[in-house]
């Protein structure tokens, strides 16, 4: 037999009621309560990390709005500028073609608005 001798055999076990001695009470409940305390520290540092992660995310993502306002405002002022070129063509366009067909047609503009 490979036991050694202070190891209770199972059919020792199953005629004795083993009880647990008081140093033992008192070791179990010092682990539990040392255990409760790890998790209960483990708990608080996950929540913290879990607040900076997210205070991180939160300003991460204020960044990424203010860069978007910036290009968005940007893109706003090109087509600003492009919408203004292409007015003043188009008013420079129907200022040649106005002035022209007043040029040539004098008599009949003044007809028009009943002068003799």
């Amino acid at each position: 037999m490979g036991v050694p001798p202070a190891t209770p055999t199972t059919e020792y076990l199953e005629k004795v009621q083993y009880v647990q001695c008081l140093a033992d009470f008192k070791g179990k409940r010092r682990l539990t309560t040392k255990l409760s305390e790890i998790v209960k520290f483990r708990d608080e540092q996950k929540k913290k990390e879990d607040l900076e992660r997210k205070k991180v995310e939160a300003i991460a993502e204020k960044k990424e709005q203010e860069l978007l306002k910036i290009v968005q405002r940007n893109e706003i002022y090109a087509l600003n500028e492009t919408m203004k070129r292409l007015e003043e063509a188009n008013f420079k366009e129907y200022a040649a073609k106005r002035s022209s067909s007043c040029n040539g047609n004098d008599n009949n503009v003044g007809n028009r608005l009943g002068a003799v």
